[in-house]
């Protein structure tokens, strides 16, 4: 039995490789970067073997070298999975096989500025104790609601503002990111 499954081997063993349709390094770009691994920013190199199909999609992949964060190379595998496509490998006889193709993606972090622009309202009622209640916050931007930017403000406003009285706020808080050339005169 294993004298035939060598022959069988033998006989499907690629002369020509899968070639890829395209450009390969199309397939993954700064957008795909895991937010996870971007907010971590975690930089690598997925070394991957991908097998091909004889009609010329992937199978199966598998990371043969990590770039030493399991998400950048879980996506690096999913992506290549999703966006392959080749000419498909063949034999001897010319005729389409399945057959390995590895490669390699460099994940870096991708060209951001510091601080993403923002524009979010948020109104609150405030109390003499400097309790908020009431909060609500808006993305403007995107029309989202900013949960987690009431929650902020109700843990720091207590040591910022005490008001006499008890009194209604609105706070628009924008950040707006504009890239200016460097002056080369000037001390870094």
């Amino acid at each position: 039995m294993s004298i035939v499954t060598i022959m069988l081997l033998a006989a499907t063993v690629a002369v020509q490789p899968p070639k890829p349709m395209g450009t390969a390094g199309a397939w993954i770009t700064p957008e795909d970067y895991p937010a996870d691994a971007l907010h971590e920013r975690r930089v690598g190199t997925t070394v991957f073997r991908l097998r091909v199909g004889a009609d010329g999609k992937p199978l199966h992949c598998a990371v043969i070298g990590s770039s030493g964060t399991a998400g950048l190379d879980e996506k690096a595998c999913a992506l290549v999975m999703e966006r392959g496509r080749f000419t498909p490998a063949r034999n001897e006889q010319g005729q389409p096989v399945e057959a390995d193709w590895e490669n390699k993606v460099h994940w870096q972090l991708p060209d951001a500025a510091p601080f993403p622009p923002s524009d979010d309202l948020i109104e609150f009622d405030l109390d003499p104790e400097g309790r908020v209640s009431n909060c609500t916050a808006l993305d403007v931007l995107t029309g989202q609601a900013v949960p987690e930017s009431c929650e902020r403000l109700a843990r720091d406003v207590r040591t910022m503002v005490r008001p006499e009285r008890p009194i209604h706020v609105r706070v628009r808080h924008s950040v707006e990111v504009e890239e200016l050339a460097l002056d080369p005169k000037a001390p870094n």
